[in-house]
């Protein structure tokens, strides 16, 4: 059987995701100069992009309303925007806020310090609350959900979180396109196009190249899709509305543990590329170093990293 998806609509959407991906992003950090330390080199450091297609900005406000209200409102141009406090009364006087900010404070739970501004529990994250890398990850994928590519392409910590959301929002699509009465197996093209779009979207989540490698992946999606319609013909009850809830819990399913195990593998996959890399690279370096006369290359480049490290202390 053919797969139900022409290979130039696969060429143009896999062309499509990835210039999403290319896409400038702007962050800018507010720090109050109140906030501890320790809580600003934290954020700044999960903070610092991967590349440069993220570009971020920090400023240090003045703790006077006047001028702070002023520099925020210079910030307009911000995508995101992430205030650093010790306590959300050190803000209060700045609120209401621009869409996607997120406010970091650190003496307080997120849920007094939402209340206190007026914000979404989502938009304030705590030390007090638990892990702030995790927080963060979750508030820049909702915040960003359309940006999540480039997101993931630069803050490597939240890569977790929008594969997850990646999986999940698929899986409710494929759920609502179930339910619809189309005519036998009309549905399939379509499960099968968001099940490929969800694959591209992890793929390029953990940092791979949506090339020919790709395609066995590809041909896998559609064994599932074909797997699932054969299992939900054969579970689904006689009765219209039960046979079409049925199809949504299958569907939901299958999309579920199929963009699970592609997160795992293109994990595995990720890890094998960047030790494969870094091999290639070791033998450029040992290559130069034999075209340039020298006995044992692999021990000159032991004492170089040693020496390298011994100055680093």
């Amino acid at each position: 059987m053919a797969f139900p998806i022409k290979i130039t609509d696969l060429y143009k959407l896999s062309k499509r995701f990835g210039a999403a991906q290319q896409k400038k992003l702007r962050l800018t950090i507010y720090i109050d100069p109140r906030c501890p330390d320790k809580l600003v080199e934290d954020v700044c450091e999960l903070l610092r992009p991967a590349t440069g297609r993220t570009q971020v900005f920090v400023r240090v406000l003045s703790g006077q309303r006047g001028t702070d209200a002023a520099q925020l409102a210079l910030g307009e141009k911000s995508a995101v925007r992430v205030l650093l406090c010790a306590h959300s009364a050190d803000l209060a006087g700045l609120a209401p806020f621009p869409p996607q900010t997120c406010v970091v404070t650190s003496d307080e739970l997120r849920s007094c310090g939402a209340q206190a501004l007026g914000l979404s529990i989502l938009d304030v994250i705590s030390p007090l609350s638990g892990d702030i890398e995790a927080q963060l990850a979750v508030w820049l994928s909702v915040a960003l959900a359309s940006r999540r590519l480039t997101v993931a392409g630069d803050f490597p910590f939240t890569r977790a979180e929008i594969s997850r959301d990646i999986c999940s929002a698929t899986a409710r699509q494929n759920a609502v396109i179930a339910l619809v009465p189309f005519t036998r197996g009309a549905d399939m093209p379509v499960l099968v196009a968001n099940q490929t779009k969800m694959l591209f979207q992890l793929a390029l989540v953990r940092g791979l190249k949506l090339t020919p490698r790709r395609i066995p992946e590809l041909l896998a999606t559609g064994a599932v899709a074909l797997a699932g319609r054969g299992l939900a013909q054969r579970t689904a009850p006689r009765i219209a509305p039960l046979r079409w809830l049925a199809r949504g819990a299958v569907a939901y399913g299958l999309t579920m543990a199929l963009g699970q195990g592609a997160g795992l593998y293109y994990e595995r996959q990720a890890q094998k590329e960047n030790e494969q890399a870094a091999l290639a690279a070791l033998d450029s370096a040992e290559q130069h170093l034999e075209a340039a006369g020298l006995a044992n290359p692999t021990e000159t480049l032991r004492g170089l990293l040693t020496e390298a490290a011994a100055a680093r202390k």
